[in-house]
């Protein structure tokens, strides 16, 4: 069951990984490790190119050194669709 403090923008990236990895989406939390969900660095260019055109925001290979968590994919997609002075 998902978490009710869950936004609609968390969910999709967790689907996005589950889809990326192969799983189920209630597999997918946002602590979770994208390495532990057999995300290599083949699957997560796939991923910040699936989110990048999803979310409409410039994701690249930069910001895989920072993606850690599936939260961390969430929050940085966050971060670039606030307009500016909102955040």
């Amino acid at each position: 069951m998902a978490d009710p403090a869950e936004t609609p923008l968390l969910a999709e990236v967790r689907a996005l990984v589950a889809a990326a990895a192969g799983c189920g989406v209630d597999e997918v939390r946002p602590e979770g490790l994208l390495v532990g969900y057999g995300i290599d660095s083949v699957r997560a260019v796939e991923l910040l190119d699936d989110a990048s055109e999803r979310f409409g925001v410039a994701l690249d290979e930069t910001d895989l050194r920072r993606f850690r968590t599936v939260g961390d994919v969430a929050r940085c997609i966050a971060a670039r669709r606030a307009p500016a002075g909102t955040s």
